[in-house]
């Protein structure tokens, strides 16, 4: 699949909700299926969550909050996106099976999107205290080296975003 093509089916779900949207608190339609069902993930005791259709496993905080067993605490970092490569990279964030966090593509990212809801567009049961802001992919914009695709769980869907913009990670492992 061409990656033009391929970005205009991901951006889609991101269209069918109104681009305005003035309410603090998250507001879910029940009446549509949900794209993240809490049923397609097993909830680890560590902090991580595995997506049983992907296979992948997440850190249910963004980069800069904490896991207190129930909820994340804190404000998620922002970071560049070579930062966030970075800091992907480091001891820091390697989990006990000896894979390596790294940042998510952007069809992975996309997969924990829940269409259902807006503000943020994210199972907040699973990933708790999610922003409604653009987060780091891996994906380079083709022809452009210095940028890179963000994806936000707010209103904005997908954008081509300057690698020296700072913005919120969620890392993930598996099918490296």
């Amino acid at each position: 699949m061409k990656p033009a093509l391929m970005l205009s089916i991901l951006i889609i779900p991101f269209l069918l909700w109104p681009v305005a949207y003035s309410g603090a608190a998250q507001e879910c339609d029940n009446s549509r299926k949900s794209t993240a069902d809490s049923s397609r993930f097993d909830i680890n005791a560590d902090g991580t969550i595995t997506d049983i259709e992907t296979g992948l496993t997440w850190q249910r905080c963004a980069m800069g909050q904490q896991w207190n067993g129930t909820t994340c605490t804190g404000e998620a970092a922002l970071f560049t996106w070579e930062d966030a490569v970075h800091a992907a990279g480091s001891n820091d964030h390697k989990p006990d099976n000896g894979k390596n966090w790294r940042l998510p593509r952007i069809n992975e990212l996309a997969a924990i999107v829940d269409i259902r809801c807006r503000s943020p567009r994210i199972n907040l049961s699973l990933f708790p205290k999610t922003a409604a802001k653009p987060f780091w992919t891996t994906n380079n914009v083709p022809g452009a080296q210095n940028a890179a695709y963000t994806l936000s769980f707010g209103a904005e869907g997908v954008a081509r975003t300057p690698k020296t913009e700072k913005h919120c990670v969620r890392l993930v492992y598996g099918r490296d």
